[in-house]
Parts: C-alpha cells; structure tokens; sequence
C-alpha cells in the first residue's frame, strides 16, 4: 500500500499547522489515497522519521516524501536524499522515494494569478494596464 508524506519546512504558528492539514486532507481527497500524512522539518512534530513510522505501523510498504517547498533549495537537493536513505535503512523492506517539490508549474501561476485579481478588486484597483494609465 502506498503512502504519501507532505513536508513541509514547520512553523511555531499553530494556525500554520492547521492550514497544511487542510491541504493533507485535500491531497488525500483527491488521490484516494487513504495514507496521507504531513510532517515537519523543523519546530514541531512529527519530523519525518514518525511520519515514516506511522505510516508503516498502518500498512505503507511504498510511501512517496513529496516537499511542500516551492523550490528545489537546499533542504530539497542536499539534505532530504540523504535523510530518505536513512530511512530506508531504517526500515526494510519499504520503497521511500523523494518526489520533486512544487516548482514552476502552471497551476501555481494561475494561483497567483488569482491572488493577484482578487487582491485588486478588492481595492478596485487594475490589475494590467488600461487605456487611460501607464506602466511607470
């Protein structure tokens, strides 16, 4: 059975922690994926050690670690392939394999994009340039 574990970096804002659950249920939601969990790099728990742990304890004998970083930087390039062989050794016997973080992707411009109108109309505010107004 497969896994998925979304990581991201941590935050000692509680609300933070609430808002990425809300994205773990939506992943889950939408994969059908019925082993989806969330863990932390830093400031609070579960690190991704215990999310590997849990998992397994449920039945994951695949689990995908997928970075909820925007770029690959360096806890991404450097510090999570090693952290994943650990793992790995850790616990025999399960496939774990590092996805690639977010990146540039088109949803995410479409999210900004969004972000961006919503933003400016609520200020009533243009967001590209009219007839009447120049890009300074």
């Amino acid at each position: 059975m497969t896994g998925i574990i979304l990581l991201a970096h941590g935050s000692r804002n509680p609300e933070i922690i609430e808002q990425f659950d809300a994205i773990r249920v939506l992943v889950q939601d939408r994969t059908g994926c019925l082993l989806v969990s969330i863990a932390f790099r830093e400031f609070q728990p579960p690190g991704l050690p215990e999310a590997v742990a849990t998992l397994t304890s449920r039945g994951a004998t695949r689990i995908l670690v997928m970075p909820y970083f925007l770029f690959p930087g360096g806890h991404v390039t450097k510090d999570l392939p090693g952290e994943c062989q650990n793992l790995v050794d850790q616990f025999p016997g399960i496939q774990i394999e590092l996805t690639a973080p977010l990146g540039v992707h088109e949803k995410l411009a479409d999210i900004v994009t969004e972000r961006l109108e919503e933003h400016c109309q609520q200020r009533h505010w243009p967001l590209s340039p009219s007839s009447k107004e120049t890009l300074k």
